[in-house]
């Protein structure tokens, strides 16, 4: 299993980086869309819709995630404010559903089945999405690359450190395999990956303050990783499966690779425009 886990990921990121730094700007938007659709159907699935319906769903949001993409490069110039703009009120809005929304949703574990279900990917999907093809196309895709390499060291980090030092839990009803000393492994690896990549860049910590403000957008990041990966944890307990799909060998569906990135996604926007602000 772990060398089918490891191979797959392999092949994915010789896919993804690629894809992401030399793509033109229509395909990478038709495979965004197409990751959409994918993450759609799976989606449906844990809703509880059965084929038909997890088909019109995922149809209908790579259609909608289409359209919106061509709006974006048709009639959005690339030096328009506009663009930025939109995409910090989407992470201002993703920030309160994933900070105030799902931490309610895991203490009253509201049911995903039904019409609310669909909202509610939506609201998981797009925002991320397009905040993947606005980065890559109209600011930088080595930033892009930057940001979801988070998830990543958040993933790894929590795992190796879960795996020597956890003792206590982090949501032992969700995800049992979590524990406190894992995600605060993440938070550190997170804090040191940022504080290392703005070193590299330009702004580094210089005042105490600036320190205080990393920390912070630090915790942001890896709380973003962690609610994303418990909330799909979460909703695939309530469908009653393992993985939201068996489309990755060892890995499980789409979402089960996405959950911590559609997250961190979503909020990057404001957290890089709090950024730029404080240096």
């Amino acid at each position: 299993m772990l060398k089918t886990r490891i191979i797959t990921a392999l092949v994915l990121l010789a896919v993804f980086i690629p894809a992401a730094l030399f793509l033109p700007d229509l395909g990478w938007t038709i495979l965004i869309s197409a990751v959409v659709g994918v993450a759609a159907w799976e989606w449906a699935g844990l809703a509880g819709f059965g084929k038909k319906g997890r088909v019109a769903y995922g149809v209908g949001l790579f259609v909608a995630m289409s359209v919106i993409s061509a709006a974006i490069l048709v009639f959005v110039s690339k030096d328009s404010g506009m663009i930025l703009l939109s995409a910090i009120y989407l992470a201002l809005l993703s920030c309160l559903f994933w900070f105030v929304v799902v931490p309610l949703w895991f203490r009253f574990r509201w049911s995903l089945k039904g019409v609310i279900g669909l909202v509610i990917g939506i609201i998981v999907l797009i925002p991320a999405c397009l905040v993947a093809i606005i980065m890559v196309i109209h600011i930088n895709s080595k930033l892009f690359l930057v940001i979801i390499s988070f998830a990543w060291v958040a993933d790894i980090a929590a795992y190796a450190t879960g795996r020597l030092f956890g003792r206590h839990k982090l949501a032992p009803t969700i995800s049992p395999g979590k524990t406190w000393e894992g995600a605060a492994g993440a938070f550190v690896a997170v804090f040191f990956c940022f504080y290392a990549w703005l070193f590299l860049v330009g702004p580094s910590a210089e005042s105490i303050m600036q320190l205080i403000m990393l920390l912070c957008l630090a915790f942001a990041l890896t709380a973003a990783c962690i609610l994303g990966d418990l909330f799909e944890s979460l909703l695939k307990r309530q469908a009653g499966v393992k993985d939201s799909s068996n489309l990755l060998p060892g890995h499980g569906g789409v979402l089960d690779r996405i959950d911590s990135v559609l997250a961190l996604l979503a909020i990057s926007p404001a957290l890089i425009l709090i950024l730029w602000v404080a240096t």
